[in-house]
């Protein structure tokens, strides 16, 4: 780092050891690595987090630094996602990350804007990336490649590369860049990965046919059905199934009558933007994920979901899905 801001800066760095290190609180020890740089006769102390902090706890911890050491300080790490680095400009924290990306105002360093991929700007997971943190959840990813995960899900490695910058872009601390090959890596619990992930969950449905018979072949539970399946809650007096769009297409739906809402059909058909099968119904979550928003709050169904979910983070529904 000494090399590179004497570089960028055109001025002279030199690093120093800061030996008040001790004297700060415990928690501020414990949680930074630092390094101390004289840049143009101010010194500098550079503090790197040792895990990902949420903004508002980041800026105060960065804020009691300047106030117990008396010195401007920076935030630094390899790498951040364009999120971050935006919402540390809002904020006023000076970093630096990696070598293209630095804001330190009080030298009158602008954030450099060199070439890098453009993320997406997005609110909710596209289902492919929905499908691919649902799957990570079950089977407890901790650490795999891009490589890795598009053998595992049978796509290409460029649609799961787009699914982890998706997840970038969403800020969330999932993705890891190792040489040219990214890594999806966590290593906490089911419950914690589906809390963290569950603001930009998706309804997995994409298109609803209500049926006067049940068309040939079609088994996999959706859906109410499919809830029903993993608790005690009683299904509709008709049947909820789910298809995929491939599914869908092969079997010409769009050529069946969908009958008025104001009639009771035979069948639900749901065609999903995605499709996780457990035996004959769809997984568990994408199973909640399909309740309506007008029925989620109703105390049956949403006290149902819950236990769902608990058996999920338990290991009752573990299995290849």
């Amino acid at each position: 780092m000494e090399k590179f801001l004497s570089e960028l800066l055109h001025t002279t760095v030199a690093a120093k050891e800061y030996s008040e290190f001790r004297k700060l609180p415990l928690f501020l020890q414990a949680g930074y690595e630092r390094k101390l740089f004289s840049i143009a006769d101010t010194d500098i102390l550079f503090i790197k987090p040792k895990e990902q902090l949420k903004f508002n706890i980041l800026k105060k911890q960065w804020k009691k630094f300047e106030e117990l050491t008396e010195l401007p300080c920076v935030i630094y790490d390899d790498e951040y996602t364009r999120y971050g680095k935006e919402r540390m400009v809002e904020l006023g924290i000076p970093f630096v990350f990696g070598k293209d990306n630095i804001y330190m105002p009080f030298l009158g360093v602008v954030l450099l804007k060199k070439r890098s991929p453009q993320l997406p700007d997005i609110e909710k997971f596209s289902p492919m990336t929905q499908k691919l943190v649902v799957k990570a959840l079950y089977d407890e990813w901790r650490e795999i490649s891009s490589k890795e995960i598009s053998e595992y899900m049978g796509v290409s490695r460029m649609t799961v590369t787009r699914c982890l910058v998706e997840l970038q872009a969403l800020g969330l601390p999932l993705v890891q860049l190792r040489g040219n090959t990214k890594y999806f890596v966590f290593d906490g619990s089911k419950e914690k990965l589906y809390h963290l992930c569950s603001g930009y969950f998706d309804n997995p449905i994409g298109k609803v046919y209500y049926l006067g018979h049940k068309p040939k072949g079609v088994d996999c539970l959706g859906g109410f059905s499919a809830i029903s399946q993993y608790s005690m809650l009683a299904d509709n007096e008709y049947k909820t199934y789910a298809l995929s769009r491939e599914e869908a297409k092969v079997m010409r739906l769009n050529n069946c009558k969908n009958l008025p809402k104001t009639e009771e059909p035979e069948c639900i058909i749901h065609v999903l933007r995605y499709k996780i099968v457990y035996g004959k119904a769809i997984d568990p979550i994408s199973a909640i994920l399909c309740i309506p928003e007008e029925e989620k709050d109703e105390p049956r169904v949403e006290q149902t979901a819950q236990q769902i979910l608990e058996d999920v983070f338990n290991g009752r529904w573990d299995r290849n899905f």
